[in-house]
């Protein structure tokens, strides 16, 4: 069992994670104003959206994932994996208070996501 967890750990999963830890980190502090300014004007909220405040997702603090043609290049996009990471989230972590509750809440989320996979 800790060979299973101590191999994963080693292996691109664990750099995989290491990202999404890094972009939802850089996507809260945008969403706060605390993140750079040519980020920040990349995120649109759902419920900021006329057509959208109807929809259940305008409650949450969903991002709108932007259109891309190429499914090579423009998925790649920070505005469109954040955004995907950020709706992935539960909504007990993006909607956290402050930056050490939402660093907490996430490395917890993504460690029991990982140790999940190696279970299974």
């Amino acid at each position: 069992m800790i060979s299973c967890v101590i191999s994963s750990l080693t292996s691109n999963t664990a750099a995989g994670e290491c990202c999404e830890f890094k972009l939802c980190i850089l996507t809260y502090r945008c969403l706060q104003g605390l993140g750079p300014d040519y980020f920040s004007s990349d995120f649109t909220s759902v419920s900021d959206l006329c057509p959208r405040q109807r929809l259940r997702s305008a409650s949450t603090a969903a991002l709108v994932v932007p259109a891309t043609r190429h499914s090579t290049l423009g998925d790649r996009a920070f505005p469109v994996i954040a955004a995907r990471l950020w709706n992935s989230l539960p909504d007990d972590i993006t909607t956290a208070t402050s930056l050490v509750t939402f660093r907490h809440q996430l490395k917890t989320f993504l460690f029991h996501q990982s140790h999940d996979n190696v279970d299974s």
